[in-house]
């Protein structure tokens, strides 16, 4: 069970995917490519804690209420769920996070204990990572006038597709930023080392199952159900294509589970110029390979 998953620095290393869509996750480079002090890191972790409540504040306070009222369009009526999924929870996770970082005025003992003791708490990301590509659609053909005008209502300057990618990408800021926490306390001997290091086993864990969420939630014509082909141990991308036609090479998924593998493809080739430098954009198609 990811819930009971050792979190410590080295704990899950080998199990790393060799993609991932949220950021890079790999350990900090302890050799200097990080060079702001702790301080700065700390002040940026908690300004981003503030502008990302603000935009799961709108989300669900401002968005989510239109979908209670009695105008909603037809082709958006039976959007909320696949849309707002669990934003309420996260939005209660973070409203108490960052009360808890604010009150720990600049210590960093303090703030990566923030992390270890919810580390649980960000299981809440997986259901949204699962629906995420879904409300990106809907955003994207139909959100049109109808969340426009709430915009302008709330006289809010940014999108409401801004507040979403703001959700999608948190986690992965997360891992950044603690990242580079333990390259300074390294750097800087301060005290704390353990538990920074510990806060960002948290973070990268929750960062890599919310991945493989995202990567599996774009399978479609999958012949079997998923969901019982136990945890993902791997995950990869191939170019593949028929000896002399790489111009038209598709990008393939090799997830590896406990008791399965899964070869998906892209749902449109890839253009002769992302060959090989591709960020895997479209829908995956299963394949029996």
């Amino acid at each position: 069970s990811s819930d009971n998953s050792d979190f410590d620095w080295e704990a899950d290393g080998d199990n790393e995917g060799a993609t991932p869509t949220l950021g890079a996750i790999d350990e900090p480079d302890a050799g200097g490519h990080f060079m702001r002090s702790t301080n700065v890191v700390l002040s940026e972790l908690l300004d981003g804690e503030r502008r990302y409540l603000v935009s799961l504040s709108a989300l669900v306070t401002g968005y989510l209420p239109l979908y209670a009222g009695r105008h909603v369009p037809t082709y958006l009526a039976q959007t909320k769920t696949t849309l707002f999924a669990n934003l309420e929870e996260m939005y209660d996770l973070h409203r108490q996070l960052c009360d808890e970082l604010v009150a720990c005025d600049g210590s960093l003992e303090r703030v990566c204990g923030c992390f270890v003791r919810h580390r649980g708490s960000f299981q809440c990301y997986l259901p949204f990572m699962r629906s995420v590509g879904g409300g990106l659609r809907i955003l994207g053909e139909y959100g049109g006038s109808f969340f426009e005008d709430k915009q302008r209502q709330m006289g809010d300057p940014l999108t409401i597709q801004h507040h979403y990618l703001q959700v999608y990408h948190r986690l992965g800021e997360y891992v950044h930023l603690l990242r580079e926490l333990v390259v300074c306390a390294q750097k800087e001997y301060l005290h704390g080392i353990s538990i920074t290091k510990e806060a960002f086993g948290v973070v990268r864990h929750w960062t890599r199952l919310a991945d493989n969420a995202l990567a599996l939630s774009g399978l479609r014509d999958c012949p079997f159900a998923l969901g019982g082909e136990g945890a993902v141990v791997r995950r990869d991308l191939f170019l593949v294509h028929r000896p002399g036609q790489r111009r038209k090479a598709r990008e393939t998924h090799v997830l590896l589970h406990r008791d399965r593998v899964v070869l998906a493809r892209t749902s449109a080739p890839l253009p002769p110029s992302l060959l090989g430098d591709s960020d895997g954009d479209g829908d995956d198609v299963f394949s029996e390979g």
